[in-house]
């Protein structure tokens, strides 16, 4: 007998996965079976953890909702988020339209691909008006 059940969740390693399986077969006896099961990881969000209000929250980047690729950061506002785990990823930025790299060792740091470069530092506090970055090449604070 063949047949695909509804997705299931595996916790493993401090992670939950995603799992179906995908074909049961009898192998001899009725009581011998043999299962194919397809494991996803975690994805991007994997780690975060999800508040009542549909809100993640990962403790080095703080907290944001998705918006299907897009997701709005509570201080850095709309960014485009590409990755397949929540140690580092790529932020496109609409403002300056340019593609951002940190990491969990990184952040509030960014490595800015475009617009000439380099690393910046995200000024990560409430109160002030519009965000502020750093650049450490010009040495100058920029206002987005």
């Amino acid at each position: 007998a063949s047949f695909q059940t509804p997705p299931a969740t595996l916790s493993m390693d401090g992670y939950r996965y995603r799992v179906i399986v995908e074909q049961v077969e009898n192998i001899g006896s009725s009581q011998s079976r043999e299962a194919v099961l397809r494991v996803f990881p975690p994805g991007l969000w994997g780690r975060a953890t999800r508040a009542p209000n549909n809100q993640l929250h990962l403790d080095w980047f703080g907290w944001f909702k998705e918006d299907g690729p897009w997701i709005v950061h509570a201080r850095m506002g709309r960014l485009y988020a590409v990755g397949e785990d929540t140690d580092d990823f790529y932020l496109y930025d609409p403002v300056p339209g340019a593609w951002l790299w940190t990491s969990h060792d990184a952040f509030p740091r960014l490595f800015e691909i475009g617009n000439g470069g380099g690393w910046i530092y995200f000024l990560n506090r409430g109160g002030l008006e519009g965000r502020w970055f750093f650049d450490y090449a010009t040495r100058e604070w920029i206002r987005r």
